[in-house]
Order: C-alpha cells, then sequence, then structure tokens
C-alpha cells in the first residue's frame, strides 16, 4: 500500500528535477564563483575586525583555565580505556577458552555482543565519573557547565567503541571462516592463532582510534564549557562591527550568505586552535 502511493508520487518529483536540473544548474554555477569570492572577503574583513576584539577576551576568559580543565580529565580518559584495553583481552581470552575450537563460534559472539551493553562495562566508565565534583567546582566560573551529561555522553562512546571493537573482532573470524572454515574448525591449533591474530590486530588499530578519539573527547568537553559564557561576552562585543559587513552583501545572495553563521564558524575556530594548543603543550 505504501509502495503503491509513493512510486507515482516519487515519479513525478523525478520527472520534475530532470526537467529543472538544465535550467537551474547554470545558474547555480554562474552564482558560485562570486559566492565563494565574497564569502573569502567578508571573512577577512570580519578577522581584521573583530580579532583584536576577540583575542583579549580569549586571553582573559578562556586560556587561564584550559590547562586546569585538562588537567581534570586527561587522567580519567587515560585509566578508562586503559581498563577498557584489559576488558577486551580479558573478553578474548574467554572466549578462546569457551569457543577455540569455533565449533559454536556464534553463542560465543552472542555473550560478546552483551558485553558492551552492559554492567560489565562499570570498571572502565567508572573511571570518567571522578571528574565530576572537579568539574562542578567549575560552575563558580563557567554556570552553563553540566558535569554529568558530559560524563554520561562520555561513557556512551566509551561502550561505542568496545562494541565496536569486538564487531572488528568477529567480522574478522566471520571471514576467516568463510574463506577456510572447514580446515579452521578442524584444526583447534589453527582456530587458536587465528583468534590471537585477529585480537592482536584488533586491540591495536582500538588503540590507535583511542588516541584519536580522546583527543576529540578532550575537544568536545572543553569546548562545552567554555563556548557558552565566552560567546555570551563576544557576540555582544562584535555586534557594532559585524553589522556593517551585511552591506557587503547584494541582495540576490543574502539567502547564501550568513554573516552570524560565518561568525560562529570563525569563533569556533580560533576557540578549537587555543584549545588544540594546550592539549600539544600538556
Amino acid at each position: 500500500m505504501v509502495s503503491a502511493g509513493v512510486n507515482p508520487a516519487w515519479k513525478i518529483m523525478d520527472a520534475a528535477v530532470k526537467e529543472l536540473r538544465p535550467k537551474v544548474e547554470p545558474k547555480i554555477a554562474e552564482l558560485a564563483d562570486p559566492l565563494g569570492k565574497l564569502k573569502g572577503e567578508i571573512i577577512d574583513k570580519m578577522k581584521n575586525a573583530v580579532l583584536s576584539i576577540i583575542n583579549p577576551m580569549l586571553d582573559e576568559h578562556v586560556i587561564p583555565h584550559l590547562s586546569k580543565i585538562v588537567g581534570i580529565i586527561k587522567t580519567p580518559f587515560y585509566e578508562c580505556f586503559d581498563e577498557c584495553y584489559k576488558m577486551f583481552e580479558e573478553q578474548m581470552a574467554e572466549f578462546k577458552k569457551d569457543h577455540g575450537n569455533l565449533a559454536d563460534y556464534k553463542k560465543g559472539f552472542k555473550h560478546l555482543d552483551h558485553f558492551p551493553r552492559s554492567w560489565h562495562m562499570y570498571p572502565a566508565t567508572n573511571k570518567l565519573d571522578v571528574m565530576y565534583e572537579p568539574l562542578w567546582l567549575l560552575r563558580e566560573i563557567f554556570t552553563d557547565i553540566r558535569p554529568w551529561s558530559l560524563i554520561w555522553n562520555a561513557h556512551d562512546d566509551v561502550r561505542h567503541m568496545m562494541d565496536n571493537a569486538i564487531y572488528t573482532f568477529e567480522q574478522g573470524i566471520e571471514k576467516a571462516l568463510e574463506t577456510d572454515g572447514e580446515k579452521l574448525k578442524a584444526d583447534a591449533n589453527a582456530a587458536g592463532e587465528l583468534i590471537d591474530v585477529t585480537k592482536a590486530k584488533v586491540l591495536e588499530d582500538y588503540k590507535v582510534d583511542a588516541g584519536v578519539r580522546m583527543n576529540q573527547f578532550y575537544m568536545t568537553i572543553m569546548k562545552a564549557i567554555v563556548m557558552p559564557p565566552f560567546n555570551a561576552l563576544v557576540v555582544p562585543a562584535c555586534k557594532t562591527v559585524l553589522e556593517p559587513l551585511n552591506d557587503m552583501i547584494p541582495d540576490p545572495m543574502k539567502q547564501f550568505v550568513d554573516i552570524l553563521e560565518m561568525f560562529d564558524d570563525l569563533v569556533n575556530g580560533i576557540v578549537e586552535g587555543a584549545i588544540q594548543r594546550v592539549l600539544d603543550s600538556a
């Protein structure tokens, strides 16, 4: 019934798009280059106008606190992921012990699939809970901070990464079974070696991915803490120098160029750069 109702409408829409495409695409191409040039000119003027306002505020209200925040969040994340690596290896050892001949590997996969979604992850996620009190104390400076929200979001990501690692291990085993299943199920030593090699490769990748993800965690948490109060200071201070930039935009392009959106992107990039410099030196 759904298909019967949707298919005719889809065919009509598809025909309309095909008819309009030759008319619309040249117009878009005609505007693309001038639009890109205009945005570049506005960004340059925006930087010249606002950096002298933003940088002193950044130096006074943000940068002095970044190293404190890094000190609060960095160690818990390292300890959390160290525990994750340990638990991953333990689960692989348990899988090999109970299902090492791969005869009933799917039963073992069911247990592995349950693990990241269960209370068994608590020893790892609990390492992050120590951030609550020091982050809460920062509310005297950053009034919009919500420590538990930040921590619980991190819990979810940590569980998701463990789930990804286990899924990657399972895919490695299943791929090998597809190509050489009979031999592996008949040779316990070969099956055990496959489990060990697959586990080692996944764990190596897991650690690389976790290093990248930790940096993203730091960036996300620090931006969530400092951006709301910083924006509350910066936006009013820069309002008078932003308004004249609207005059640079021709009327046909106003719907494609949003000064406030460009300003948000600029401020976001400046704050991210400041955070990254602190992370690199920590």
